[in-house]
């Protein structure tokens, strides 16, 4: 299938021909495919084939893979080779039928073309498999620079070059995706006159050109994210360069001026990310092994985007199915991506339930946990007769009324510093369960109520068992004094299943003083 073609790919690999300076093998490259429409005689041929089979043997890359690069063209050179044996005029006629006739000149023409095609596309593939694309990039505009005085765009010529080899594999494999959905959708692709197959080839067309469309703007997104503006001023990182004891700075040898770049590892940038995400299909989000987590795919993404490792911290973890609207994030990085590409950047790596809201550079020491202040949880309950199926996972749904007026006289007595050792659940690591509460409230809307709390810290499920608690109160099946001798109970552990996961959002995390109202 499709996927066998291996046109435009690179075999990582330590050779001679692997190490030569790309200008080297372009210009070589060049000079080859010009000797070979030279080339007239088998004696010829003959020494062409085997200098490209010499090179190939010395770049050690796998036979099997050079002769796959010639599959997409092997109709070309077999239609190539049956143009010219039946068009091209001589005199030894071989076969004759019809209109049509061979000579033994027009067979000597089609083989050499074939050959021509074959070895010309052979070298080729030589370049591709031992250049890297950023390497090659390099190479074709250092040849194309002397040109820059004449007007000719060498470093974008450059890079539309080898952008569109290097997607020449990618679009190839997408083409046999698309062709196998459609397959199993009932297209037919093999069957048919040419006029039916071409007609057949839409369905496979269209996704195709949206995808590729969708992949140019993402890589537009990227490039720009890491200020990409072309040319070497913007875009050139120089190995040896930069001077540690130049205090980070890089002095550019070529321009002999100070960019104003910093040298990667000399400063660490701390970024500071706001992030909402729906957490149903997520296992909470602190990263953990052989499961999802929403810090898992968070850093994933920003090490796509920042072409390093990089290590998330969060202000706090939220449990299997609980959201977010303000989770805070940091990590440090010596990127050097503006906070604002970052976000746009990010949209187009992350999933469309993970969303990075905002980015901002934070001085060195601050940290999203150990630097926060106090934070604030939303609980939504949606009380109604039928359960509304498009709030299933955003909502704990009660069928029977509640008397918020209740819930909110024992809300108030959470205010202030207590020991929320009664709040807290089996497995918590907090060394310390005293917690200072600053707002604590019920407010309904309709069919939806909501909890608004605010505290300098919490325990492990405590909102969740203290919205039980409340609960139990708006049903009418504690008091308020229920709930106050449960606060000031003399136990570690909260003894109730806590309120489901699905209506706590983390609505907002605060770095300086909580607001006085």
């Amino acid at each position: 299938m499709l996927t066998d073609i291996t046109l435009g790919q690179y075999f990582p690999g330590n050779s001679f021909i692997h190490k030569l300076d790309p200008r080297t093998k372009l210009l070589a490259t060049l000079i080859y495919i010009i000797a070979i429409f030279f080339a007239v005689t088998p004696l010829a041929y003959g020494i062409l084939t085997a200098f490209a089979a010499v090179v190939i043997l010395i770049s050690r890359v796998p036979w099997m893979l050079v002769f796959k690069s010639l599959k997409p063209i092997w109709i070309i050179v077999i239609l190539t080779m049956l143009i010219h044996m039946f068009t091209a005029p001589g005199e030894h006629i071989v076969f004759t039928w019809k209109f049509l006739s061979v000579t033994a000149e027009g067979i000597d023409m089609g083989v050499k073309m074939a050959v021509r095609l074959i070895l010309l596309l052979l070298f080729s593939s030589v370049l591709t498999f031992t250049t890297s694309p950023i390497v090659l990039t390099d190479g074709i505009e250092n040849l194309l620079r002397p040109f820059k005085k004449l007007g000719v765009p060498a470093h974008e010529l450059a890079m539309m070059m080898t952008i569109a080899l290097r997607f020449i594999p990618t679009l190839l494999d997408e083409t046999d995706r698309i062709m196998k959905a459609q397959t199993s959708r009932g297209a037919d692709f093999a069957s048919g006159n040419i006029f039916q197959r071409m007609k057949n080839m839409l369905p496979l067309l269209v996704p195709l050109f949206i995808s590729a469309f969708r992949r140019a703007d993402e890589l537009a997104v990227a490039m720009e994210a890491r200020c990409y503006r072309g040319g070497r001023t913007y875009t050139h990182a120089r190995a040896g360069i930069c001077r540690p004891r130049l205090s980070g700075l890089c002095f550019d040898y070529y321009t002999g001026g100070w960019p104003g770049s910093i040298a990667l590892g000399e400063y660490m940038r701390t970024i500071k990310l706001v992030v909402a995400y729906d957490g149903s299909a997520y296992h909470g989000f602190q990263k953990q092994k052989n499961v999802q987590t929403v810090q898992n795919v968070l850093e994933e993404a920003l090490t796509m985007l920042c072409g390093e490792k990089v290590v998330t911290a969060g202000s706090g973890r939220t449990d299997t199915g609980v959201h977010a609207l303000a989770q805070t994030v940091t990590f440090t990085t010596n990127g050097r991506i503006p906070c604002a590409n970052l976000v746009r950047a990010a949209a187009s790596l992350l999933p469309e339930d993970i969303v990075v809201v905002s980015a901002e550079e934070m001085p060195e020491g601050f940290h999203a946990r150990f630097s926060a202040r106090w934070k604030t949880y939303h609980y939504k309950l949606l009380v109604n007769e039928h359960v509304n199926p498009f709030l299933v996972r955003y909502a704990w749904q009660l069928r029977q009324q509640l008397e918020v007026k209740a819930m909110n006289e024992a809300a108030e007595l959470l205010l202030g510093t207590h020991d929320f050792s009664a709040f807290r659940s089996s497995g918590s690591v907090d060394t310390s369960p005293i917690k200072t509460i600053f707002a604590a409230k019920w407010q309904q809307q309709g069919e939806e109520i909501l909890f608004r709390i605010s505290g300098d810290g919490f325990l492990y499920h405590m909102v969740r068992n203290i919205v039980w608690s409340l609960v139990q109160g708006g049903m009418g099946k504690r008091t308020v004094q229920d709930f106050a001798a449960e606060l000031t109970a003399q136990r570690c552990e909260f003894l109730n299943e806590p309120a489901p996961a699905q209506g706590l959002y983390l609505a907002e995390v605060g770095y300086r003083e909580y607001p006085q109202l």
